[in-house]
């Protein structure tokens, strides 16, 4: 565990896409410099806003730009995300139901747990809204996990691969990832990944091959499921068990992967 006296350097990345934003996501932002100040006050937080649409370059920006400026972590919030949603306070401001505040969590948990990456879980666009958290097959196969499972589970979890919509990564992660081009340029760390020649069929996401980078690399890639974000589309995408949210395992499941029942939460100490 890191000695938290320690001074580090958190770069919050913000793809903006034109500066669209959900107000829930703007109003986050300022109760998360209230909670750095409370719960991380070494902590060096800075702002980096890319007015962009292309999501892939918009995360290798971000990633250039926290190694330029010397942070030591790099958190990611889609404009789309409403982090915390779930969480309800008492009169200290304290948690004080089942669900947990994202960065609370999530900088305690990096601090016992360095060089990884931890995210929220959260479901994607209607109709089939997908779960963006996958675990591998007994091929080795990366799939989504299903609702019903999703649902009931709790803590920090080891996966496969998760969404990029909220996620811290220690910077470390991008030193043990990195690759070099023939001519000694490094390469992207976030890349959509095509079956096909033309770029017309993609097989994963630049969040998705980021991830399983990292798994393939050693290293962990950690969602906690009491913290889960409600997803601003066309409609309000909620958490499983949500009224209106998809909550079945139908046809839009059926690549779906549970995650191993021997595999136990991780303790954040």
């Amino acid at each position: 565990m890191q000695d938290p006296k320690t001074t580090h350097k958190l770069h919050i990345s913000i793809p903006t896409g034109w500066n669209l934003m959900s107000p829930h996501t703007t109003l986050w932002f300022g109760k998360l410099m209230y909670e750095i100040g409370r719960t991380a006050p070494t902590l060096q937080p800075s702002m980096y806003s890319v007015n962009n649409s292309r999501i892939l370059m918009c995360r290798n920006m971000a990633v250039q730009d926290a190694r330029q400026s010397g942070a030591t972590h790099l958190l990611f919030v889609d404009p789309d995300m409403c982090p915390d949603y779930y969480v309800e306070w008492d009169e200290k401001g304290n948690p004080a139901g089942d669900a947990k505040p994202f960065f609370r969590e999530a900088w305690a948990f990096a601090q016992a747990h360095p060089g990884g990456v931890y995210a929220a879980p959260y479901c994607g666009v209607p109709p089939k809204e997908h779960i963006h958290v996958f675990a591998e097959d007994q091929n080795g196969v990366l799939a989504r996990l299903p609702h019903d499972q999703a649902k009931d589970l709790r803590g920090w979890m080891p996966v496969a691969a998760v969404g990029t919509g909220l996620m811290l990564i220690d910077m470390a992660v991008f030193d043990a990832l990195d690759q070099k081009t023939p001519n000694g340029e490094i390469q992207p760390h976030f890349m959509d990944v095509y079956t096909d020649s033309t770029y017309t069929k993609l097989r994963w996401s630049q969040d998705v091959t980021f991830c399983k980078r990292c798994t393939d690399a050693g290293v962990p890639v950690y969602v906690n499921f009491d913290c889960w974000c409600r997803h601003q589309q066309f409609k309000w995408v909620g958490r499983p068990g949500d009224p209106g949210t998809l909550n079945t395992n139908g046809p839009s499941e059926d690549r779906a992967c549970p995650i191993d029942k021997s595999v136990q939460p991780v303790p954040s100490l």
